[in-house]
């Protein structure tokens, strides 16, 4: 964000609405990921201590106590291997389901109301949890876990709705990596709430503490979130003026599905989306694992190792993100050549440090170097990509986010079934294998997104004579580009 917003007018200091949008954005984010998080973690937690695995390649002692956490009475779910992957899908999949109605939602009608209600339902659901764990079965348990991921589905498309009709686009790729990147500060926040309760009060605590944080958040958010300029009643005239003459305003169009579902520029979002998704969902959801059954460290030193990389990749996005915004403005960079080039960085070399972690073995520092190096190199990723969207569209930006982040979080259904897959027993020869995979998604997805990519906004996005003059402008950059070819080709015939 550009920080000189933080002015004085008419001799007082005052918050610009867009930037307490951000902020509110920021914390809703880290309130739905430390929420996931903690669910990840305690699962984890839950199965070193009560399934009979492979013993980890690890297994060494310090001042002669072993460093797996043992069993206590207080956790009793006899999760297997395979229950884990099923209770670390079910999210997605209910996550996956309410995507596009979301978006939809959003577009149509505003996001005010469906993403507070998102964000109140998912908390007072992470509440009840432990009562849900208690006294049901495992299939309710499932059940309920892909209820909460439906709550949260339309968090993401919403924050992009958001941002659509608030953030001029010579701010946008500050603003979306401070706002898009707080997932790196709820995996933070997550670890160590989570860690710290866990340790003091037992598991159930850390699901009350998570829900009582959304249900706080969602009575500051019905007084300072608004889905728009027009309808927010506390934004002084000198910023309604900024904004309205630096972002298009909505028209009511009809939404072009058939277009949006035609257009090579939104399947390579999809790709890209989908492996960025595949390596943070790896690294929130398997890293505990990782760290727990393959290094020997247990969950009071899993939580500082987990947490300290990710406040490396929130400062790599802001300072990307400030970068990405003076170079377009103030050095002329192209916006499709700077969201590419963040993304590729973002994309290719983390998946590069998680591939040469398991060949590292019990090197407990060389990984945790890699994995700060991975999350740092993965910043740019948020004012890179995640950005793209809102090149693209003035009108539908959350029904497209539904559609990208919706198939990219497919990848959060994968990724804990191929580990449980490939991965059994805990041995690096399967961790190779593991991180190959990644690499290979990664770099794929992010081969498609540089070829298929765009940020200028769409024909379906377009009135008619928007649409007219696009296309009367394309075909005479074809036509340039044929007498080109043509005179080059005589040249060289002459010879």
């Amino acid at each position: 964000m550009p920080w000189s917003l933080l002015r004085s007018e008419c001799g007082k200091c005052y918050l610009p609405q867009r930037f307490i949008l951000v902020m509110l954005i920021t914390a809703a984010i880290i309130v739905s990921y430390g929420q996931r998080v903690n669910f990840s973690m305690v699962v984890a937690e839950m199965a070193v201590k009560c399934e009979k695995t492979a013993p980890s390649p690890c297994a060494v002692e310090l001042n002669g106590t072993t460093l797996r956490s043992r069993a206590n009475d207080e956790n009793k779910q006899q999760w297997s291997q395979q229950d884990q992957a099923v209770l670390l899908a079910s999210f997605f999949v209910g996550y996956v389901l309410m995507h596009l109605p979301g978006g939809y939602i959003s577009d149509k009608f505003g996001a005010r109301i469906i993403f507070t209600l998102s964000i109140c339902i998912s908390s007072f659901c992470t509440i009840l949890f432990p009562l849900i764990v208690d006294y049901c079965g495992f299939v309710c348990v499932v059940i309920f876990r892909a209820i909460i991921g439906i709550a949260q589905a339309s968090v993401f498309p919403n924050v992009t709705t958001l941002m659509g009709r608030w953030i001029p686009k010579t701010e946008r790729a500050t603003m979306g990596g401070i706002a898009f990147a707080a997932n790196s500060w709820g995996i933070v926040i997550g670890n160590l709430v989570t860690g710290v309760f866990h340790q003091a009060l037992g598991w159930r605590s850390v699901f009350y503490i998570w829900g009582a944080l959304g249900i706080t958040w969602y009575f500051f958010a019905l007084i300072w979130l608004y889905s728009d300029p027009d309808s927010c009643p506390v934004i002084t005239e000198k910023e309604y003026a900024f904004l309205n003459e630096n972002i298009p305003k909505k028209e009511e169009l009809k939404l072009d599905v058939k277009g949006i579902l035609l257009d090579p520029a939104v399947w390579a979002l999809v790709a890209g989306q989908f492996g960025h998704a595949y390596l943070i969902f790896f690294l929130a959801t398997n890293m505990p694992k990782y760290f727990s059954e393959v290094l020997n460290v247990n969950m009071k030193q899993n939580m500082w190792v987990n947490s300290m990389p990710y406040i490396l990749q929130w400062i790599s996005s802001v300072i990307s993100g400030q970068l990405g915004d003076y170079n377009i403005k103030k050095r002329g960079w192209d916006v499709n050549f700077t969201r590419k080039f963040y993304t590729t960085v973002a994309s290719v070399l983390p998946s590069i440090c998680l591939l040469i972690m398991p060949y590292l073995e019990c090197e407990v520092m060389g990984v945790i170097i890699l994995l700060c190096l991975s999350l740092f190199t993965m910043g740019p990723f948020y004012c890179g990509l995640k950005v793209n969207v809102i090149d693209l569209t003035k009108n539908f930006s959350g029904f497209v986010m539904a559609i990208v982040n919706g198939l990219g979080a497919v990848a959060g259904i994968m990724s804990p079934s191929i580990v449980g897959w490939l991965a059994p027993d805990h041995t690096f020869e399967q961790w190779v294998i593991v991180m190959w995979i990644i690499f290979a998604i990664a770099s794929i997805t992010n081969i498609i997104y540089v070829i298929w990519g765009e940020a200028d906004r769409r024909p379906w996005d377009m009135n008619p004579d928007e649409k007219a003059a696009y296309h009367d402008a394309a075909d005479k950059k074809k036509a340039e580009k044929a007498a080109k070819k043509a005179e080059k080709k005589a040249n060289k015939s002459k010879e």
